[in-house]
């Protein structure tokens, strides 16, 4: 492995960020990480409301690198900041798919944000159940039901959804390392140009 170096702005308004990545360190904006110490790594990947949230942690006891990139959804693969991000969490994939093949990948939000995105989940599952109850129970007009069922049907879905995905006491999805680089390929497929 040869010293690379990867710059790009995180998110619109952010800085550009520059990491180096030489063999079993990874220096950046955290400082120096010895890649032999990761004890476990986790994938995410969100899209809300058009914005693509896409983040390799680094676990090494209580430390915990992010290595984020916030932006526009419909950004192409060939972006200069998704791309070098793209190329940043690649080799940090391969890396650790050749030295810790079976170091343990979560997909998905893991500790607090896990929970987090529960009580979001169960918040608007309660939250919608209780103003159609509250509207049935208060008599309002059929035309006005109609008009809120929708909303809050929806409201309800999305926390079946959250609640679903983030269950805590389910089994949170994990792979090998060395499923990680295709992984990482997958979510940004090259395009044909």
């Amino acid at each position: 492995m040869r010293a690379e170096s990867f710059s790009f702005r995180p998110a619109p308004l952010r800085a550009q960020v520059t990491y180096r990545l030489e063999p079993g360190l990874l220096h950046g904006p955290h400082g120096t990480l010895e890649l032999s110490n990761v004890t476990r790594a986790a994938l995410v990947d969100h899209v809300i409301r058009g914005q693509r949230m896409r983040r390799l942690d680094l676990y090494t006891g209580k430390r915990v690198v992010h290595i984020g990139l916030n932006r526009d959804a419909s950004l192409p693969v060939t972006d200069s900041d998704r791309a070098a991000h793209h190329a940043l969490c690649r080799a940090l994939a391969t890396h650790l798919a050749e030295n810790t093949p079976d170091l343990p990948v979560a997909i998905g939000e893991t500790g607090g944000a896990r929970w987090a995105m529960f009580a979001i989940g169960a918040s608007s599952l309660l939250f919608s159940l209780g103003i159609l109850i509250a509207a049935a129970v208060s008599g309002i007009s059929g035309d006005r039901m109609a008009a809120a069922a929708l909303p809050m049907l929806m409201l309800a879905g999305l926390g079946v959804l959250l609640i679903q995905g983030n269950a805590p006491w389910k089994k949170q999805p994990t792979l090998p390392a060395t499923l990680l680089p295709a992984m990482i390929d997958a979510l940004d497929p090259p395009t044909n140009d």
